[in-house]
């Protein structure tokens, strides 16, 4: 038990070991490769679910040291290490976000310089494009100095970086103090309302606007980033200084964790060697004592065992191949061979006592047997008797079920016939309730018809009114017309609008009348259909009453037959049932028959083979025990 003991301490420190020197290391060197927060959260996860559970069943002076030095790093991942994971991805962020802002800002300047030339002459948007070519060009120098300096930190590096910026600061600075960039040129003009020069009610408005710079917030922008670029490329540095630190700092921590591990390693092996050397020592003694207990064991069976055990084969020996029944000699010694002999004499003298019962029963057994016989031929007369008897009974059932079958026969004709009868009739119900409905369907139809040319009458009726009005409207329309013409010939030049639109009003007029005169000509047309129709509509109704009051006699007269239908069609399937029963009744009386007969005929067979049979075993038994 101490040696798997010490066997699975083996195996749980390989694994932890597995577990911190390979799958933990690779795991955060993969989060300090790739950024991923969910690479973190993995190695902190695999610490508690993995390398904990594992560590538990470790002595405390292996475990303690390497649980102390899994906390320490899980203090390491949790600070520093998930700082510069983060600037994994993207170290130089700060620096390429300032550069893309800045060039933003230059883009959106090219822009705005590029409408002013467009508007303007080339002479007016030379100052512009001169500085923005001189920022473009600053630009450049500065992304070319920072890539020697983040190429190699060196101070002269350092200040042709720093010369770089203020160059380019000092022209930011030149084109802020050039002349306000003026992209749209604002008008004030005198409106009038047309309506209000008519009346006289015209008033003039000035609006004044400031003049403001639209590149006002480009300038702002580019002092901006322009300010902060020295501040980003040292931020950048010294957060990627960190993150080295931060990364040599872990990978100490797991170099100093595999140490230990190595140094509980040589604990664990030395563990395993002394409990290797107890267990061959107390083997050792077990098999020496293995061996002690032989010796004895043999020693004693061939004074005691050996002896008893060849009287005991002697004895059985002479049973077996002369069936001599003397008993042994049992000695005072008791083991099992002792048992053994003192049974077989109990069992010799039992069969000395089942010899003379058997030949009492032998005799028995053979005047049992004639018995038997003398049965078996009584039993096979009857059989015959009972074959005949069967064969009679076949034939009057074989007759019988022919005149079932007749029957049946006969009774699925009217049945077929009843059945074709009920179908008809059932489909002339059906066609008479759906002329029923047809014919309620129309009468329904007639009256929402008539509801319909009554709500038509009133419609236009209604639209007769309202043409009456629009007529008079008209009539007055013109008037008011006239009326409007001969002022604006009052007024002379200025009414000449006016009577233009009062002309229009007076012939727009007209057309209305013209138009109100058509409509009730068609109105008038349509009142005289509709009571033409309402006539038709009376006639309909009229005849389709009628053909409900024939349809409902007929749909009566058709129910009745299909009930005596129905009654035809249930007697001839009982008829059906009946004959069927009867036959199906025969059917299985026929095949009982046949069974019983068959079972019969294997019963005779059967009977005479076991005669002969228990003959030929008699005189075997009789010549064999020399029974007479």
């Amino acid at each position: 038990m101490k040696f798997r003991s010490a066997f699975e301490q083996s195996d749980t420190y390989t694994q932890v070991w597995e577990y911190s020197s390979i799958d933990l290391k690779q795991q955060i060197e993969g989060y300090l490769s790739s950024g991923e927060a969910s690479a973190l959260q993995t190695a902190e996860g695999f610490i508690q679910q993995q390398i904990r559970p594992a560590l538990s069943t470790l002595p405390n002076s292996i475990k303690n040291p390497i649980n102390e030095q899994l906390i320490e790093i899980e203090k390491s991942l949790q600070s520093d290490v998930r700082a510069a994971g983060k600037l994994s991805g993207s170290p130089f962020a700060l620096i390429e976000n300032n550069e893309r802002q800045t060039l933003l800002s230059l883009d959106s300047l090219a822009d705005k310089v590029q409408l002013l030339q467009a508007k303007n002459n080339l002479q007016t948007a030379a100052p512009y494009i001169a500085s923005q070519a001189f920022l473009y060009a600053d630009l450049a120098h500065v992304n070319s100095a920072k890539n020697d300096y983040l190429a190699n930190n060196t101070p002269d590096n350092y200040q042709r970086l720093k010369q770089s910026v203020l160059t380019f600061q000092s022209h930011i600075k030149e084109f802020s103090n050039l002349p306000i960039l003026v992209l749209d040129e604002e008008q004030n003009t005198d409106t009038a309302d047309d309506l209000s020069s008519l009346m006289g009610w015209a008033n003039e408005s000035e609006i004044n606007d400031e003049v403001t710079d639209p590149l006002e917030e480009t300038k702002s922008e580019l002092r901006t980033w322009s300010s902060r670029y020295l501040k980003d490329v040292d931020s950048s540095l010294a957060s990627i200084q960190q993150a080295i630190e931060a990364q040599n700092r872990i990978r100490t921590l797991i170099s100093q964790l595999e140490n230990i591990l190595k140094a509980g390693t040589q604990d664990i092996q030395k563990s395993a060697q002394t409990t290797q050397e107890q267990t061959l020592l107390a083997f050792s003694i077990f098999v020496i004592l293995m061996i002690l207990t032989t010796i004895l064991v043999h020693i004693f069976q061939n004074k005691v065992v050996v002896k008893s055990a060849k009287d005991l084969y002697i004895a059985v020996k002479e049973l077996v191949e002369h069936q001599n029944i003397n008993t042994l000699k049992v000695g005072k010694n008791k083991n099992e061979l002792s048992d053994v002999a003192h049974y077989l004499n109990r069992y010799l003298e039992q069969i000395a006592v089942q010899r003379q019962q058997r030949d009492t029963e032998l005799n028995n057994i053979s005047i049992s047997l004639n018995d038997m016989l003398n049965a078996f031929g009584q039993v096979h007369e009857l059989s015959t008797a009972s074959n005949r008897e069967l064969d009679s009974t076949l034939k009057m059932s074989n007759h019988i079920e022919v005149l079932a079958n007749k029957a049946e026969v006969r009774a699925r004709e009217v049945e077929t016939y009843a059945i074709e009868t009920n179908t008809a009739m059932t489909h002339s119900v059906g066609q008479a309730a759906s002329l029923a409905v047809a014919n309620q369907t129309t009468v329904e139809r007639l009256n929402s018809s008539k509801k319909s040319l009554l709500n038509l009458e009133s419609s236009v009726s209604s639209a007769t009114s309202i043409v009456s009005g629009i007529r008079d409207i008209s009539e007055q329309t013109n008037l008011l017309a006239l009326n409007a013409a001969i002022e604006a010939a009052r007024a002379g030049e200025h009414g000449r609008g006016f009577a233009v639109v009062a002309s229009e009003v007076r012939t727009l007029s007209s057309r209305t009348q013209q138009s109100l005169e058509e409509i009730t000509e068609i109105f008038a047309l349509l009142s005289s259909a509709t009571s033409k129709l309402k006539n038709n509509l009376e006639l309909i109704e009229s005849a389709s009453t009628e053909q409900i009051s024939l349809t409902q006699t007929l749909g009566q007269s058709a129910q009745e037959v299909l009930e005596k239908s129905k009654q035809s069609t249930q007697l001839a399937k009982k008829s059906t049932g009946y004959a069927a029963e009867q036959k199906l009744g025969m059917s299985d009386l026929n095949d009982a028959v046949v069974k019983v007969r068959e079972q019969a005929n294997e019963s005779e067979e059967f009977m005479s083979k076991v005669t002969d049979s228990i003959k030929q075993k008699i005189q075997d038994i009789t010549t064999t025990l020399g029974i007479k």
